[in-house]
């Protein structure tokens, strides 16, 4: 399956509906979140470009499971010190979600998933950013304005960081707190209950002894952001789980396949 480069080859293909259809839900999605506003070009300031990029989504299997598109801000072309100044953040250590699933199921807990919804557009921009409207969607009779990011959109070198920062604000609210070996493993305690998150960008495990606790926490996340229930864990970072009775399950079967077929 040949996945589009830009917008103009995604109209064009076979696939125009579906890859349609997945540019206007990015661009709802990028509505409803106030993303930008539309201004006057202002004087001597970079405008940046953007792009649309599409993507088939796998499941673990190797199944196409849905058609994606995603707006991306060309952020190589921002400038240090006048577009972005810190952009690091953590992710969690692979070693630390095998230490978490271990202790998991040493005490017999359910291992749950979420994916939060275009993670990156919950970010609030602190620098003053300006980039053109995106190819297919530009507004008529309005041509000539740009857009002022109000959100830091995907492809920001500063993104990953402020929706990092919102994230860790938000879990801390929760009662959560960090964990001194890895920052993005978290522990707290729902309806009494001890619960532990592993969180990799816009990918979270959640596990506590009770499905009744994981859902109350999800519940309780889901009240500041959008996310999607994935259920009992299954696929993560390219890791296939089975939890069944007598433990827990991880292997590579699909990435085995891949690299059999090369």
């Amino acid at each position: 399956m040949v996945e589009p480069r830009n917008f103009q080859e995604a109209f064009k293909s076979p696939e125009r509906e579906k890859w349609m259809n997945a540019a206007e839900t990015e661009m709802q999605s990028l509505r409803q979140h106030n993303t930008w506003k539309l201004v006057e070009p202002p004087p001597g300031k970079k405008i940046i470009g953007n792009r649309m990029v599409f993507k088939v989504k796998l499941d673990e299997n190797g199944l196409v499971e849905r058609y994606k598109a995603r707006l991306v801000a060309q952020g190589f072309s921002q400038v240090f010190g006048e577009d972005y100044n810190q952009v690091f953040a953590p992710v969690v250590r692979w070693e630390s979600v095998r230490a978490l699933i271990s202790m998991a199921t040493q005490f017999n807990m359910q291992i749950h998933q979420m994916d939060v919804n275009v993670a990156f557009l919950n970010g609030i921009l602190k620098e003053d950013i300006y980039m053109k409207q995106p190819d297919g969607f530009v507004e008529k009779g309005k041509e000539h304005l740009v857009c002022k990011l109000e959100r830091s959109i995907y492809g920001l070198k500063q993104s990953p960081r402020c929706w990092n920062e919102i994230l860790d604000e938000h879990l801390q609210s929760m009662g959560f707190q960090k964990s001194a070996a890895d920052e993005c493993i978290y522990t707290g305690k729902m309806n009494g209950d001890l619960v532990l998150l592993a969180v990799y960008v816009d990918d979270i495990i959640v596990a506590s002894k009770k499905e009744q606790t994981i859902n109350k926490t999800k519940e309780v996340f889901a009240k500041r952001f959008s996310v999607k229930d994935m259920g009992p864990l299954h696929y993560f970072l390219g890791v296939r789980i089975v939890q069944n009775q007598h433990g827990v399950w991880l292997g590579q079967d699909k990435y085995a396949r891949e690299i059999l077929d090369i």
